[in-house]
């Protein structure tokens, strides 16, 4: 896969604005937008490090879905939910968010947001392949589509296939 510097990363930009636009006409809950973007932040965090872009993402996807009262707090939030997987564990946080997006229209726009995350660096680290699958699974998304996805990003992104 090539690098991030080889392509410019304001190609996330519109990917994101689709995703974000779907979240945003699905009348979403309190409760399901959190458990939306904890997913980004869980498949970012899955290689156990959370890099400089993929936290610019983040930061720009709660900003635009929870208003400009969060761009306060976001140092807050990204803790509170560090803390979370720390006590509970990545797959029990997994299984939260599921139960929220699971089978509603948030959960595909979910996943590709948390897949747009995991590439803002440019590559996908075995743990974050194991976490996408892991994501897809306890989102109901079939493999099948869950690898389109994944294929569509990193075309979008890169003009190549994983």
């Amino acid at each position: 896969m090539p690098e991030a510097k080889d392509k410019p990363l304001e190609r996330l930009a519109p990917l994101a604005a689709v995703a974000l636009a779907a979240v945003e006409d699905a009348g979403t809950t309190e409760a399901a937008l959190d458990a939306l973007l904890e997913a980004m932040f869980l498949l970012a965090l899955a290689d156990g490090e959370l890099d400089e872009e993929e936290v610019r993402q983040m930061a720009g996807a709660c900003k635009r879905l929870l208003g400009p009262l969060v761009e306060a707090d976001l140092e807050g939030l990204f803790l509170y939910w560090s803390a979370a997987i720390a006590e509970e564990g990545w797959e029990r946080r997994m299984r939260r968010i599921s139960a929220e997006v699971a089978g509603t229209a948030l959960a595909e726009p979910a996943f590709r947001l948390a897949v747009l995350v995991a590439l803002a660096d440019g590559r996908i680290a075995p743990d974050e392949a194991e976490g996408i699958d892991l994501m897809a699974q306890a989102l109901g998304i079939r493999p099948d589509s869950a690898a389109h996805i994944v294929q569509d990003v990193v075309r979008n992104l890169f003009g190549a296939r994983p």
